[in-house]
């Protein structure tokens, strides 16, 4: 996801709708859309980490917070900073 908009309309919300997870490297995406996949992954109660940069290495710590979320019996955060 890259902040577009097609044809006016937002793809964010079906792109999260249909995602099982989520990882949003936050030094990709603007504020608003950090927000945005914050409250839905809360609300819908989908994992969701937030990396803090973009880069391989992140991207794996966040793979295995995303791991231990859903591997935990009461997940009482769905949403998690890696």
């Amino acid at each position: 996801y890259r902040n577009g908009s097609q044809n006016g309309l937002d793809p964010l919300p079906a792109l999260l709708a249909r995602a099982d997870m989520v990882v949003c490297p936050v030094d990709c995406v603007n504020h608003h859309t950090y927000f945005t996949v914050k409250r839905y992954c809360k609300r819908s109660g989908k994992a969701c980490v937030l990396l803090d940069r973009s880069g391989l290495p992140t991207l794996r710590k966040g793979v295995a917070v995303l791991a231990a979320l859903v591997a935990s019996p009461v997940a009482e955060e769905t949403c998690s900073g890696a």
